[in-house]
């Protein structure tokens, strides 16, 4: 990741975890007669599956909604110190805005999968 250097790198955390929910290719979307809500546990909530790719059959609950974490207050160092905790192979999502570059490692990524963020005096969501 040579390119992106000159960055900040996000390194709030080393955890990993596994990204999901990539629709399948060649699957047509199919869009239920009447509203079809999957519950999302005790208080929550529901999902609306009426429009989907997937069967409902096949879409199984793992993690309850709201369990992972969003990043609200991200911790940075600076791209020169980030040599040490990453490797030119890894993946990173950068946002660069009037000047302002970050760049958020896909491993942080896999874990927390939403990062709320300020890139010089915008807001902005960063979602994985």
């Amino acid at each position: 990741m040579r390119k992106v250097l000159g960055m900040i790198f996000l390194l709030d955390s080393l955890a990993t975890g596994v990204a999901g929910g990539c629709e399948p290719e060649g699957r047509a979307v199919t869009v239920e007669q009447h509203k079809k809500l999957q519950p999302a546990g005790p208080g929550k909530q529901s999902f609306d599956v009426t429009r989907h790719s997937i069967p409902l059959s096949e879409i199984i609950y793992s993690v309850p909604r709201d369990t992972i974490p969003a990043l609200l207050e991200p911790r940075f160092i600076a791209a020169a110190q980030a040599r040490g905790e990453l490797k030119d192979s890894d993946r990173v999502l950068g946002v660069f805005l009037k000047g302002k570059g970050k760049a958020y490692p896909v491993r942080i990524l896999n874990w927390h999968e939403v990062v709320n963020d300020v890139v010089g005096d915008r807001p902005i969501l960063v979602s994985w």
